[in-house]
C-alpha cells in the first residue's frame, strides 16, 4: 500500500494522482504530519470499506490518516476536479459524484500554537467550497444558505455549542475574506459523474409493475438507494425499475443511465405552476416534488399493461423482504376496495417491540416507500395538487374513508437528513426508525382477515379487555389503555412515551378509528379517543 504525506492538497494533489496510476493499487493511505498507523488500524479500516462499496473512505485514528478507495479519486481527477484549498474539498467532492461520505471533514490533525486559528480558516474554506458544489447542484442560488449572513450565524451557533472562541474568529474572519474576494468565482462550478457497477434484469415488456425511484439532486443518495435496491431485487421480469429525474444534473443522470437499457431514465422538465407569493417564500420545491409525481405517475400508468406503482425516493434504503411484504400487502389490496395505499413504513417504529410478521390498517396515510394500484391513481390524478401532495392525500375529502396498510416493523430506512424536511423531527422520529433486517417468507405465512371489519373488532376487543388509566404511569403490569380529548391532550401523552405528536390532519399518525397502539415493555399501551365505546368497530 502507498504511504502518502499529505497537509495540503492545493499543490501535491496533481503528484498523488501520479503516485497512485504507477502504484495501481486498489486502495490508499493518506496521512498527516509523521502520524504512522497501526496495522491492526490500517486493516480495520480496509474491512470497513470492503463491507460497505458506497463509502470511498474511512477515518483511521480519528482523523489523523484516511484510507481511500483508489477508482473514484482518479476518477475524478479524470472528470475535471482540481481542489482550490485544502484536502477536505475531497470529501463534498466525493459526495456529489454520488459517494456516501460522512460529513465529517478532514480537520483533526493540526498541532501547535495556531491549531485553533488554522481549524477556524479551513472550517470556512470548506464551507466555501460546500455551498459552491451545493449551488451547482441546485441550479442556482440557495438564498439564505448561500449568503454570508448565514456563514456567521452558523459560527454563532457552532460558539454557543463549545467551540472554541479563536477557531471561530478564525472561521467568521475567513467568511469575511471570502465574500469580499470573491473566491466564490475560482472555486471550478462542476459536478462530477460517475458510475455504478451492477445492472439490474431485463424486464418484460409487458410489465404489470412499476419501481418509480424519485431523484433531483442528491447522487450520493441515490448510489446507496440504488445498490439496496439491486441487493434486494426479487428477479421477476413482471417488475420494472424507473428513475425520475427532476432536472438535468449530470452527477445524478451520470448514475442513472449508467444502469441503462434494464432500468429507464425519465427527465422532469416540465414549467412549474408556482403562485408567485409562495415563489417568494422559497416554497418551490415542494411545487417541485408534487408536480414531479404527477409526471411520472401519469408516464408510469400510460403504459395500459402497468396495474401497480412502487414509489420510492432517492433518500429510501429498502430491506431483505421490501418486495414480499407488497406481495403480501398487493392480495389484501385486491381483495379489500376501502384501501387507498400499502406503506412499508410505521410512522412509530422507533419504538421496539412491534411485531415483524405484522400488517395493519391506519387511517394516516405515511408513505416512504408505498404502492398504488391503477385504479387508486385513475381517482387521484385529476384532483392531484400542485404542491405537498403528501398533506393532501391524507384529506378526509380525498381519502374518501378509505385507509392505508402499514407493517408492524419498517421494511425501509429513511437515511435523508440533507433535504427539505426538518432535521428536528429527522433526528427524533425517523433516524432511530427500526427497518426488518431478516427476510420473512410471506407467502408462507398465515396472515389474520385484514378487512376493515375483521381488524376492527379484533382491535376493539384487544382494547375492550385492557385496564384503563386515569394517567400515564410507565412501566405497565398489563395491558391498559388511556384517552385523549383533543391532539393538544394527545401531544401530551405522545411526549411522554416519545411517539411522533400531532394529527394527520384529524388523527394521530398509526391511528386506526383514533386508537393508536404502542408495546411497552411486554405489555401493549392503548392511546384511545374519549368517546371511543360509541363508535361501532370497523366502520
Amino acid at each position: 500500500m502507498k504511504e502518502l504525506l499529505t497537509k495540503e492538497f492545493s499543490h501535491e494533489f496533481p503528484s498523488l494522482v501520479q503516485h497512485l496510476r504507477e502504484a495501481g493499487k486498489a486502495h490508499f493511505l493518506l496521512r498527516r504530519g509523521r502520524f504512522q498507523p497501526s496495522s491492526d488500524q490500517i486493516e480495520g479500516a480496509l474491512k470497513c470499506l470492503l463491507e460497505q462499496p458506497d463509502i470511498p473512505c474511512c477515518s483511521v485514528a480519528t482523523g489523523l490518516a484516511f484510507v481511500f478507495r483508489t477508482e473514484p479519486v482518479l476518477e475524478l481527477w479524470e472528470q475535471g476536479f482540481r481542489p482550490c484549498f485544502s484536502l477536505a474539498e475531497l470529501v463534498p467532492a466525493l459526495r456529489h459524484a454520488g459517494w456516501q461520505v460522512s460529513e465529517t471533514t478532514l480537520l483533526e490533525s493540526y498541532s501547535g500554537a495556531l491549531t485553533s486559528v488554522q481549524k477556524g480558516r479551513e472550517k470556512a474554506l470548506v464551507h466555501l467550497f460546500q455551498t459552491v458544489t451545493d449551488q451547482t447542484l441546485a441550479g442556482g442560488p440557495r438564498q439564505l444558505k448561500g449568503t454570508l449572513a448565514w456563514a456567521l450565524f452558523q459560527c454563532l451557533d457552532r460558539l454557543r455549542g463549545g467551540s472554541p472562541w479563536t477557531e471561530e474568529i478564525a472561521a467568521a474572519y475567513q467568511h469575511l475574506l471570502n465574500s469580499l474576494k470573491r473566491h466564490h468565482r475560482k472555486v471550478r462550478p462542476t459536478t462530477w459523474g460517475s458510475r455504478l457497477t451492477f445492472s439490474f434484469p431485463q424486464p418484460d415488456a409487458h410489465c404489470s409493475t412499476v419501481v418509480l425511484m424519485f431523484t433531483a439532486l442528491r447522487p450520493w443518495y441515490l448510489r446507496r438507494a440504488l445498490r439496496a435496491l439491486h441487493k434486494n431485487w426479487p428477479g421477476d421480469r413482471f417488475i420494472k425499475l424507473v428513475i425520475s429525474q427532476d432536472g438535468h444534473e449530470p452527477a445524478t443522470s451520470s448514475l442513472a443511465q449508467s444502469l441503462a437499457p434494464e432500468v429507464e431514465h425519465w427527465v422532469f422538465e416540465e414549467s412549474l405552476k408556482i403562485p408567485v407569493m409562495e415563489w417568494l417564500r422559497g416554497r418551490t420545491p415542494y411545487y417541485r416534488i408534487a408536480q414531479h409525481f404527477a409526471f411520472a405517475l401519469n408516464r408510469a400508468f400510460a403504459q395500459e399493461s402497468v396495474a401497480r406503482v412502487v414509489i420510492l425516493e432517492d433518500d429510501i434504503e429498502i430491506g431483505p423482504d421490501f418486495f414480499g411484504y407488497l406481495q403480501a400487502c398487493q392480495d389484501v389490496l385486491a381483495r379489500n376496495d376501502d384501501l387507498l395505499a400499502a406503506s412499508a413504513w410505521n410512522d412509530n417504529g422507533h419504538i421496539r417491540g412491534h411485531g415483524q410478521e405484522e400488517i395493519h390498517r391506519t387511517d394516516c396515510f405515511s408513505g416512504l416507500g408505498w404502492m398504488m394500484e391503477r385504479c387508486v391513481w385513475e381517482q387521484l390524478s385529476p384532483l392531484w395538487p400542485t404542491a405537498y401532495w403528501d398533506e393532501w392525500i391524507r384529506e378526509p375529502e380525498i381519502t374518501k374513508g378509505r385507509q392505508c396498510l402499514r407493517p408492524g416493523v419498517s421494511r425501509v430506512t429513511n437515511f435523508g437528513r440533507s433535504g427539505t424536511g426538518a432535521s428536528q423531527f429527522f433526528d427524533k422520529f425517523i433516524a432511530p426508525n427500526v427497518c426488518q433486517q431478516q427476510a420473512l417468507s410471506w407467502h408462507e405465512l398465515d396472515l389474520p382477515p385484514l378487512s376493515r371489519t375483521s381488524y376492527g373488532q379484533s382491535l376493539h376487543e384487544r382494547v375492550a379487555r385492557s385496564q384503563e388509566l386515569a394517567q400515564l404511569i410507565l412501566p405497565l403490569s398489563k395491558d391498559s389503555r388511556i384517552r385523549y380529548r383533543d391532539e393538544a391532550e394527545f401531544n401530551e401523552i405522545a411526549q411522554k412515551l416519545g411517539i411522533v405528536p400531532g394529527f394527520r390532519p384529524h388523527t394521530p399518525r398509526t391511528a386506526f378509528e383514533g386508537i393508536v397502539a404502542i408495546p411497552q415493555a411486554g405489555h401493549w399501551l392503548f392511546v384511545i379517543p374519549e368517546c371511543w365505546e360509541d363508535r361501532e368497530p370497523g366502520t
